[in-house]
Order: C-alpha cells, then structure tokens, then sequence
C-alpha cells in the first residue's frame, strides 16, 4: 500500500470511529471501543486529530460530557477534545483578554471537571455584547449632558412641557445593578461584567471542581475588580413572595448568606485548612445554584422529580470545599449566561431559573451556539409558559471567530484573536444567538438595544 493509501484509509477510520459515536445516551460497549480507538489515534497522530475535527468529533464529544458520569468515557472525551482542538483545551491555562476597560484574566481546568472548566468562544461574544452595551449607554449619557441646555430651552419654548429624547431612554445594561451569571464555568463574563460597572455579582455553577477552579479565576482577578459596595436593605421586588420565605430565609441565614459576606470558610462540604477557600473578592462572589431549585420553587417538590428535570444534582456527593448557595429567595435585576443549553432538559432548567430569579422590570442576555435547533424551539416555549418573554439577534459567525470588539491575548503573548473551544462551524446547525428574557407580565422598561428579534 502506498503513502497515500494508507492516509486515505486512516481517513477513513478516523471517520467510520467518529460515525459509530453517534447516538442518545450512555455509550454501548462497542461505542465505548471506537472512542478508545479515537483517542489513541489523535494523541498519535496530528492528522488524525485534525480529521477527527472535520467529522463534528469535537461537538459530539461536548455534548457527550453533559450526558455521562462515567469516568473513563469522560477522561477519553476528554483527550480528543484536547487533541483535535490543541493549545485552546490544554488544560491549566492562563489566559488574558480584554473587553474595553476590563481585563479578564482565567484558568481553565480540564474538561473531565465539567464542561464549565473550559471557556468557550461564544463566551467571548457575550463579553464584547455587554463591553460594547455600557459603551453605547456612557456615550449617550454624555451625549444628553451636552444636550440638556437645549433641552431645557425647548422645555420652556413647550410651556414647561417635557419634551422625551428621540427613541425614548436607553439605560445601561450592567452599571450599578446586581448581576447573576449562570453557569459561570471559568468566568469570563460574570468577571468582566464586575469591571464594567455591575455592582455587584454572584458567579454560580454547580459543579464542585468547576466551582473551585471558579474561585481561582476569582483569585486571579482581584486586582482589577472593585470594592465590594455597602449592602443595602433588601427591596421588596429582590424577593419571592410565599410561604416558602421562612424557610429560605433560615438556610440563607446558615450559609451566611449566598450574596453577603462569606470570606474564607470551608463552606459545605469540606473541613480543615485544605478546604478553606476565598469566595468573594472585591465586588463579586462565587455562590453553589442548583437549576433544579428553581423548578422545586415554582412547580413544588415535586416538580423537580418528573421528566428530565429531575437529574442528579452534581453537587450532592461532591466531597470537596462548596461555596455558600444563593439563597432561595433573591431576584436579580440582571441575569447573564453563556453557553447554558446543550439538551432539552438544559431548555427546562434555564426557563425555570429565569421565571424564578428574574426581578420584575429585569432583564436576561444569553449567548449560545445552537448545536440543535429544537432546545432552542423548545426554550423559547419554556419561556412563554414560565411567563417570560423571549427575544434574540442572530450573531455572525465572523463576529464569533473575531470576538466582537474585544481583544484577548495568551499568558506572556501579544494581542492576538480569541481562544476557545469550538468545534466545526457547521456543526451548529441554528449558529449562533444572543437572547434577550424579560418578565411578560412586568417586562423590563428600557431595553439597552432594540433590534431584537421577536420569537
């Protein structure tokens, strides 16, 4: 056989092996076999990692990590992941990139600790999404502080009357508000928001090796974030009503308080000098929040139990140090995410948490790749019937690939384009979307864009 047939038909196994690991589920035995196969093939061999990657290896495998507990087939995902996607899934890097005035700095862990170890490019759309929103908000604040002369002048040539800006106000997305970032992973988002004038910001994941590589990246930016603002009495729309109060309000109180003060404890789960852990820093914290709480909240105990959301809580058996849980009763004014839905069960969850977490005139951005249209069909019915309205953008796939208007750079390099896990572009069957989720019945009054799509 010549050179040349055999890298044909290396090729060609390469994509038969990829083929076989199609499937719902757990994989079979002889799935199992063929990932084996795959991964001693791309750690081998750089074309083979590269065919791998052609034939969707990358997003099959990502979705495959949030299906299975089973080790061997994570640490196996795991290394082809890595191998077809090189420097950008090694794991322990560090990372700097920059969104307007924030620097953001990450470590990624490996992405056998969950899916939220890794910092994935569409997160990096968000970044720009929310740097570009309190660019546009300082400018036009600016703009009407030069404007206010005139303004008062044709006030007064009205008879007094008040005379509304053309296209009605646009408030900042972030400054000064308190910010929720689900399945912060790594983050990016949640940490660069913190620095980009939110007042505060609760980083959550529920994953224990996530959370704690979350409060590394926490560590790493305590420089650049903020003080920590002077906590005010709770409003009445930062609460859940209902009879569940009581009950919250005493978890809360033991936790010391999922966005108060927690400082360096060993928190849940953990005990001794090993499991101490800095939560907070300046004016973000990291906080457990299980989606499934949301569902048991809004739908009763047994809400969480039926159809597919009731999953495993992976936080339950975790034996490391866990920080504080967000307590049950607290709204938020602003809640970001970024790459929150794999599965229909995803869909469920982040509609749940919304309709649970939202304040009344709050306001939702979410930014994903559609690796399948029908979550995101099935989201936006979620959505309507947990009461929230659903809006969104189509993002282009040139604007994911160069990170909006954001720069990033590797530890010690120069600036360069965004780095992430991403996969074939063709793999995402809908691209790529920003989401916009107010409350339907006290939607959220001015909006920081108005070219949302309505769904």
């Amino acid at each position: 056989m010549s050179a040349q047939e055999q890298v044909v038909d290396e090729a060609e196994r390469i994509r038969l092996l990829v083929k076989r690991l199609r499937g719902r589920g757990e994989l079979t035995d002889a799935q199992k076999q063929a990932l084996a196969e795959l991964k001693d093939a791309v750690e081998g061999s750089t074309s083979a990692a590269e065919e791998a990657q052609d034939a969707g290896a990358v997003a099959l495998l990502t979705r495959l990590l949030g299906l299975t507990d089973d080790e061997e087939t994570l640490d196996a995902a795991s290394a082809v992941i890595a191998a077809c996607s090189g420097h950008m899934a090694a794991a322990n890097k560090v990372s700097t990139s920059s969104y307007g005035p924030a620097t953001v700095c990450i470590r990624e862990a490996a992405l056998g600790d969950g899916l939220g170890a890794r910092v994935w490019l569409v997160a990096h759309t968000l970044c720009a999404e929310l740097a570009e929103a309190e660019a546009a908000a300082a400018t036009a604040a600016e703009a009407a502080q030069e404007a206010a002369p005139e303004a008062a002048a044709a006030e007064a040539g009205a008879g007094g009357a008040a005379v509304a800006a053309p296209g009605g106000p646009r408030r900042p997305l972030l400054r000064g508000q308190a910010v929720l970032e689900l399945g912060s992973g790594c983050g990016v988002c949640g940490l660069a928001a913190a620095q980009l004038g939110a007042a505060r910001v609760v980083l959550s994941d529920v994953e224990g090796p996530v959370l704690r590589n979350l409060a590394a990246c926490l560590e790493l930016n305590a420089a650049h974030l903020p003080p920590a603002p002077v906590a005010p009495a709770p409003s009445p729309q930062g609460l859940l009503p209902g009879p569940r109060e009581e009950e919250a309000g005493a978890e809360a109180g033991a936790e010391v308080g999922a966005s108060g003060s927690a400082g360096e404890q060993p928190a849940q789960g953990g005990a001794g000098p090993e499991a101490a852990v800095v939560w907070e820093r300046g004016n973000a914290c990291v906080r457990l929040l299980d989606w499934a709480e949301a569902v048991e909240a809004l739908d009763g105990p047994r809400g969480a139990g039926e159809g597919q959301g009731g999953q495993q809580r992976p936080c339950a058996s975790d034996p490391g140090p866990l920080p504080p849980r967000v307590p049950l009763e607290e709204r938020f004014p602003v809640i970001i995410g970024s790459e929150v839905m794999y599965e229909l069960a995803h869909a469920e969850l982040v509609a749940a948490v919304l309709a649970h977490r939202l304040a009344p005139g709050g306001c939702a951005v979410l930014s994903c790749a559609v690796r399948e249209l029908k979550v995101f069909a099935h989201f936006a019915v979620e959505c309507r019937r947990r009461g929230l309205r659903y809006r969104r953008r189509q993002v282009p796939v040139a604007q994911i690939l160069r990170g909006g208007s954001g720069s990033a750079s590797g530890s010690g390099s120069g600036s360069s384009s965004f780095q992430g896990v991403l996969g074939r572009l063709d793999c995402y069957e809908g691209g790529f979307l920003v989401m916009a989720i107010d409350r339907a019945d006290a939607p959220c009054a001015s909006w920081y864009r108005s070219d949302w799509e309505e769904v």
